[in-house]
């Protein structure tokens, strides 16, 4: 029998701050700060060789792959969201741990693959809360909520935490990233665990209302998936070889931090402006098409192994290849899944990027080792793929107005 649908005193129940979803998404990205410029360095230090490294990075997106459906299809069939939101995170922080200590590929390898699964839902779910409750005020009339303004917590976390993680891994001896990334884990605990004892709307319980209200068209919503997927996947060689390249021809530690933070920073300031200065949930379209085609000429440049002045440059171009990309997809998948699968197509949406992430990593893993920055043009040829499936998608939309 169909959950009855939230009386009145109950949807009042369930608001939840701006505030504390801010603070969600900032202590969520706390880990990516460390992980994202300096994990494969610490795979590195535990004796991986460069075709390890690229293996145990490929598990964890499968891992990633695999968890991610799985964990949003169960929030979402027992209304469980935010519950779901506190276990993994809770599971990520222990295993993490659990790293620090761990020797040889496949004690790592494994502790990765379990840590991933359990991460790996974490930006899904909070996304999926995020826009529910987005939604659910603009139904009700209520104040509303800029998702940019939200998400930028997240990237503004993720630059503070570059900007000084390269001179805190100086500081600390021996296995001074794995005992951050630990630390960095710990970190979404207390909020996550706090939204799981609120009555927090569940899609399963609007799922009457839903099916009556519209017909879901999965054509955009498969092709969305898919070329985001492959623009956020074309990220696949900076996520994994650029700090290694960068440390191979001399740049220092704090450059490459530096480096990292300078993208996150454009990406700040993208989110903070992107909903009121570029229309925010109305131009999702044109936020994936910027996205697709800075993807195409950031990897492009890359190619030619820029100068650092140049580089510092390039990093700019985050705000687009990322954010854009990111900003789109998530808008865009709100509105076209509708409450009823919004937490399953944030999770299917985010396997899809781990998919592309998977296999391009592989791929880039042995094409780095024989061309080294000419890899990039992989990633370039990803890009204009994601961005041929952006523009069917504006089609199919335009032909169903």
């Amino acid at each position: 029998m169909s959950q009855p649908l939230p009386s009145g005193d109950a949807a009042k129940h369930q608001r939840i701050s701006g505030s504390h979803l801010s603070i969600l998404f900032g202590s969520t990205m706390a880990y990516v700060g460390i992980a994202l410029p300096f994990f494969p360095v610490m795979l590195a230090g535990k004796g991986l060789s460069g075709e390890d490294v690229s293996l145990v990075i490929a598990i964890s997106l499968v891992s990633r792959l695999l968890g991610n459906p799985l964990v949003t299809a169960i929030a979402d069939r027992w209304s469980g969201i935010a519950r779901a939101l506190a276990v993994c995170t809770v599971l990520a922080a222990f295993l993490t741990a659990l790293l620090v200590a761990a020797n040889g590929f496949w004690q790592i390898a494994v502790l990765v693959a379990l840590m991933s699964l359990a991460q790996g839902s974490l930006m899904p779910l909070s996304d999926a809360i995020t826009m529910g409750e987005i939604r659910r005020r603009a139904e009700a009339h209520e104040p509303a909520l800029d998702y940019g303004r939200i998400r930028v917590w997240g990237s503004g976390t993720v630059f503070a935490v570059m900007l000084i993680g390269g001179s805190l891994i100086e500081l600390i001896p021996g296995e001074g990233i794995a005992i951050l990334l630990a630390v960095a884990t710990l970190a979404p605990v207390l909020p996550a665990m706090a939204l799981a004892r609120r009555n927090i709307a569940s899609p399963r319980e609007t799922q009457m209302r839903e099916s009556a209200e519209r017909t879901i068209v999965w054509a955009p919503i498969v092709l969305l998936i898919l070329s985001s997927g492959l623009v956020q996947a074309s990220h696949a060689m900076y996520y994994s070889f650029s700090s290694l390249h960068w440390k191979a021809i001399g740049l220092s530690t704090a450059f490459t931090g530096t480096a990292w933070a300078l993208g996150v920073l454009c990406e700040i300031v993208f989110f903070v402006i992107a909903g009121k200065v570029f229309g925010g949930e109305r131009n999702a379209i044109v936020f994936l098409f910027v996205g697709a085609l800075g993807c195409i000429i950031r990897w492009g440049a890359m190619t030619s192994d820029p100068a650092p002045a140049v580089l510092l440059g390039l990093q700019s171009l985050h705000a687009l290849t990322f954010a854009s990309t990111h900003l789109g997809s998530v808008y865009l998948l709100s509105r076209l899944a509708g409450p009823t699968f919004r937490a399953q197509a944030q999770g299917w949406m985010a396997a899809a990027a781990s998919c592309g992430l998977t296999v391009s990593t592989i791929a880039i893993g042995q094409s780095y080792a024989q061309i080294g920055e000419q890899a990039y043009w992989i990633m370039v040829g990803m890009a204009a793929a994601g961005l041929c499936g952006f523009i069917a998608i504006s089609r199919i939309l335009r032909t169903d107005r």
